[in-house]
């Protein structure tokens, strides 16, 4: 999307649903051309899936309705472009992918406005019963 606009909920919903497939998608979100990303974590985290389980949830941030959905309702503004990209890093296809955008395009920019990141990061050299 090129102008200035606020992403307002993202739904999405796919065939796969699977602990290997929720972490091996990667939900990639650029904002205004950058070549790195805002955004950069597994689709099942981002949507409050992190143990590959799928539950009926609903709270501000984040929904599953009915256990096969996934939404965000976090507002997130660009000032000149927003690109979303879903990367499959697993040796599967993924079948069925449907989704939809809510965005409003704006006007102008108000520098109030704060930009939304979001990095996932898992380190395995910890030690048991040790606080990281």
């Amino acid at each position: 999307m090129e102008g200035p606009g606020i992403i307002n909920r993202i739904w999405v919903t796919i065939n796969d649903r699977s602990p290997k497939m929720l972490r091996s998608l990667v939900l990639k979100m650029y904002w205004d051309h950058s070549e790195k990303p805002a955004v950069s974590v597994p689709f099942g985290d981002f949507f409050g899936v992190g143990l590959g389980k799928t539950a009926v949830y609903d709270n501000v941030l984040f929904a599953n309705p009915e256990g096969r959905s996934f939404n965000c309702f976090i507002q997130m503004p660009f000032k000149s472009a927003a690109k979303i990209e879903l990367v499959n890093e697993s040796d599967s296809d993924l079948d069925a992918l449907f989704y939809d955008i809510d965005l409003q395009l704006l006007k102008s920019w108000d520098d109030s406005y704060l930009y939304f990141h979001s990095f996932w990061h898992r380190d395995t050299l910890t030690t048991l019963g040790k606080d990281f």
